[in-house]
């Protein structure tokens, strides 16, 4: 989500976003699924995912209105050490944007049972896009037991008055990076100095707290509005730009163009991304529910992880087959965005966790954007402790 990062959509290969008609995931085993939601629509030419997330930065006034509501055959990582679940309602989850292979751990989670063996009777994977609502609203309002949205975008929820938390996060590192060409690379933030850097639509405040936070005066990096076609790299009217990890380079080396990136989570901005929202109200009545979409979410991305071409595979050939993906771009990004979930804490301490020293530089950083709330009313881990404190094999 925008300003925090959450645009990935390697439907633009060309540089322009596939228009395509986006519908209901059905699962694996047929399943029926739940009546229709919000959230599957058409993409546009003009917006990608993280302009999307910028507009819903801005219209998270909206949800304080709503209230609260309530043929690969590898093995999961583990065997569970858990009771079997008691039988649970349908799960709607609402992913963050077009279902493309950002959310291959849930298709997994799907294809595999995992939601199943979890006690969920069924799932519904709502598909987000540019005219989707945030996904605050749509949990606050009881479309979603649960959503994959930004911290920066929550935290302005709370401020607003939405009850929700995060409790849990898929990226341990944000996918914001600069990225030149491989002919000239620029290496750090200081070598960004002297250079024109492409800013694109929405991305100035955050390119600034970038600078602010490695010490660079603005005044001594050039930067030029451009738009989400990184065309402009290759073409040499800029030397570097604000781009995804998980997107624009894989575009530009689709079509010959080898670049060089380096991520903004390595130089003194640790925001992290792709958080689980959940409402107060699920934490403290639906509980168990919230715990077991965690556990099978758990199953589903470990297995991503192990094998990152599945969830890609799963993507073209059914969840996300209308979108014209190619499965070559669905892995590659599939392999980035495993480099950004992974890091020494979580090898330790279980995917999807955040430690106290980096919940403290998340909460100093959404601070230089304006947004001070206590850490407490942002942060929940507290279901994701129990998930592996019931089944420590899940680690």
């Amino acid at each position: 989500m925008h300003g925090n990062g959450r645009g990935v959509d390697l439907g633009r290969l060309s540089g322009t976003i596939r228009t395509a008609a986006l519908s209901e995931t059905k699962t694996s085993s047929n399943i029926a699924l739940n009546e229709p939601h919000e959230g599957e629509r058409d993409m546009t030419e003009k917006i990608d995912r993280r302009e999307f997330l910028r507009r819903s930065a801005g219209s998270s006034m909206a949800i304080v209105a709503l209230g609260g509501g309530g043929a690969l055959a590898a093995l999961p990582k583990h065997t569970s050490t858990t009771k079997p679940a008691p039988e649970l309602a349908p799960l709607t989850f609402q992913l963050g944007w077009v279902k493309n292979a950002e959310w291959s751990g849930e298709y997994i989670a799907d294809s595999r049972g995992y939601y199943k063996a979890a006690g969920f009777r069924s799932v519904t994977l709502l598909a987000g896009g540019p005219t989707a609502p945030p996904i605050e609203s749509v949990v606050t309002a009881g479309k979603a037991l649960s959503g994959v949205s930004s911290p920066n975008i929550t935290a302005s929820a709370i401020q607003q008055g939405a009850p929700v938390k995060t409790v849990a996060v898929q990226y341990q590192k944000n996918p914001y990076v600069i990225m030149s060409l491989a002919s000239n690379p620029i290496r750090t933030p200081q070598e960004m100095i002297g250079k024109t850097i492409g800013i694109p639509t929405g991305e100035a405040a955050l390119f600034a707290a970038f600078l602010k936070v490695n010490h660079i005066n603005p005044g001594k990096v050039h930067t030029v509005p451009v738009s989400f076609d990184p065309s402009d790299l290759p073409n040499h009217q800029v030397d570097g730009r604000v781009a995804f990890l998980t997107n624009e380079p894989i575009a530009l080396a689709a079509q010959g163009v080898h670049t060089y990136t380096f991520l903004f989570a390595d130089h003194n901005y640790p925001l992290v991304n792709n958080n689980y929202v959940v409402t107060d109200r699920a934490l403290a009545k639906n509980r168990e529910a919230v715990k077991a979409m965690l556990r099978a979410e758990i199953q589903g991305w470990q297995r991503s992880l192990a094998d990152p071409e599945l969830g890609p595979r799963l993507d073209v050939t059914n969840y996300g087959s209308t979108l014209g993906l190619t499965l070559t771009s669905a892995i590659e990004q599939s392999k980035a965005q495993n480099e950004l979930i992974v890091s020494p804490a979580t090898r330790k301490n279980g995917i999807f966790t955040m430690t106290p020293e980096l919940i403290d530089e998340n909460m100093r950083l959404l601070a230089l954007g304006g947004v001070k709330l206590p850490a407490s009313n942002l942060w929940d881990f507290s279901v994701l402790e129990e998930v592996y404190q019931e089944d420590p094999a899940l680690r």
